[in-house]
């Protein structure tokens, strides 16, 4: 069922895909093994070798927590590894920033990150929350450093760089989608990923893969072309492999 062959490299410049919803059945992301599976090979034939799995945690809707997540990477790991697909998986989460997040924040739950303690983080695709910086503070004064996923998508900031300086002088590191420049997630979503490439505000790249037609266009060198004059830090900063 599976193996498409030899890994082919169609020209992405990073190897270490850090936001990405390939687990199967926890999330919106990959409803099964059999996708996850597929996912992770059309994403080896793009060129990458390194994923962190990041389902989603937010409120009531995916309730997710170190034990379930642990365990169903655990099992995909397994897979891959049965079906000779060589893209190693490590996991986090994407967590919502809300009160239920503050909340498991202040109770000292165990926070899925990923390397060296950055920890992926979202915000409302509709308004700023007002608690925003409140939180980026707290998560630093408990040892993490947030990276915030896709800024680009929070269309009511607008081509105003202001607002995404300021996340970065709160210490947040952003993270650009991978597909946000083809215009995937709209006309403003580009412009806005534009502007912040321009103004050197990105640091890294994430696929945040959710289907296998996702994985399928990160081998599409026009996706590889939109991200080629831009060096994200995604290896230097997250790659486990020796």
């Amino acid at each position: 069922m599976f193996g498409f062959g030899g890994k082919q490299k169609q020209g992405l410049n990073f190897t270490t895909d850090l936001h990405c919803h390939i687990l199967p059945g926890i999330d919106d992301g990959s409803p099964s093994m059999d996708d996850s599976l597929a996912m992770a090979e059309h994403m080896a034939r793009a060129g990458i070798e390194e994923i962190y799995a990041t389902p989603h945690i937010k409120s009531d809707i995916f309730p997710n927590d170190y034990n379930i997540i642990s365990g169903v990477a655990a099992d995909f790991s397994d897979r891959l590894t049965r079906h000779n697909i060589g893209i190693k998986i490590n996991f986090a989460a994407e967590y919502f920033i809300d009160m239920f997040f503050i909340e498991k924040l202040e109770a000292g739950e165990r926070l899925l990150t990923l390397k060296d303690n950055y920890i992926l983080v979202e915000s409302s695709m509709r308004r700023e929350p007002m608690f925003l910086y409140d939180v980026l503070f707290r998560l630093q004064s408990k040892g993490y450093k947030p990276v915030m996923a896709h800024p680009e998508r929070y269309i009511y900031y607008g081509k105003d760089p202001g607002p995404f300086r300021k996340m970065k002088k709160s210490g947040c590191l952003l993270q650009l989608n991978l597909f946000s420049l083809s215009g995937y997630y709209g006309k403003e979503a580009k412009a806005i990923a534009e502007m912040l490439l321009k103004n050197g505000l990105v640091d890294l790249v994430g696929s945040d893969a959710h289907r296998i037609d996702h994985a399928q266009k990160m081998s599409d060198g026009a996706v590889a072309k939109n991200i080629s004059k831009f060096a994200p830090e995604n290896d230097r900063m997250f790659s486990t492999r020796k």
